[in-house]
């Protein structure tokens, strides 16, 4: 059974309802459990997993004992997963982009360092015509260091959305 998650129901999860659905994980438990585990006050706690139990991603079990248990729902173990994927993407992608971003300074220094060694230790018999000396670099090395600008501008926004998204990894 493929439980469906609104986006308007994602919106409203909080990083202490993530943290919640996270300590749920593996086992169900009491109030009292996660309160001390989560260090959260009882009524707060409460108050999350009242919302948690409207958005029916955690049930309430009273099986006829003292406690009363919390366990997640077939719906919040797909929005955990779907999150674990979304993280891990992430962090693969930055990882590839500060390399391509680091792959392409070098190039692009050592596209500009040949080109100044070769101006400096080759003699030259006749003048350098007056555009040569004016010429900044060329397109080569202009596309490799946008291309190492553009990496490193999408690894620090790779980098913003893995903080925004890891809320409650913290464990």
């Amino acid at each position: 059974m493929q439980a469906k998650i609104s986006d308007s129901e994602l919106k409203k999860l909080s990083s202490t309802k993530i943290r919640i659905l996270k300590s749920l994980e593996n086992r169900r438990k009491t109030l009292s459990e996660m309160s001390r585990e989560l260090e959260i006050s009882k009524s707060a706690l409460h108050q999350h997993l009242n919302k948690l139990c409207e958005f029916e991603f955690v049930r309430r079990v009273e099986d006829g004992h003292k406690w009363v248990y919390y366990e997640l729902t077939d719906k919040a173990r797909v929005f955990l997963k779907r999150h674990i994927q979304k993280v891990a993407l992430i962090i693969s992608s930055l990882i590839a982009s500060v390399f391509a971003s680091l792959y392409m300074l070098a190039r692009y220094f050592t596209l500009t360092s040949r080109e100044w060694v070769a101006y400096k230790e080759v003699p030259r018999p006749t003048p350098v015509p007056s555009y040569k000396i004016a010429a900044g670099p060329g397109y080569a090395e202009l596309i490799t260091l946008t291309l190492a600008l553009v990496f490193a501008a999408i690894s620090v926004v790779l980098l913003l959305l893995y903080l925004k998204l890891r809320v409650g990894d913290e464990d």
